[in-house]
């Protein structure tokens, strides 16, 4: 359980999210990060692409509900 080891930090950073394509396993296993995180510590997301809102959706394989 990898996400178990990065619950707690206090920051966390993820750089170049959508540098590549994001398998629906990874999709998955990303959510489960941030709902572990959630009101336990603080997130930085980065990324060089130029993204509209309605892209995010593209950029992961697994287009569910919630993304």
């Amino acid at each position: 359980m990898v996400v178990c080891n990065w619950v707690w930090a206090a920051l966390l950073i993820v750089d170049e999210i959508g540098y590549l394509p994001i398998t629906t396993r990874g999709a998955n296993l990303f959510f489960q990060l941030v709902n572990a995180r959630y009101e336990k510590g603080a997130m930085i997301l980065t990324s060089n692409r130029a993204v509209a809102l309605a892209e995010w959706r593209g950029l992961c394989a697994g287009q569910g509900a919630g993304m």
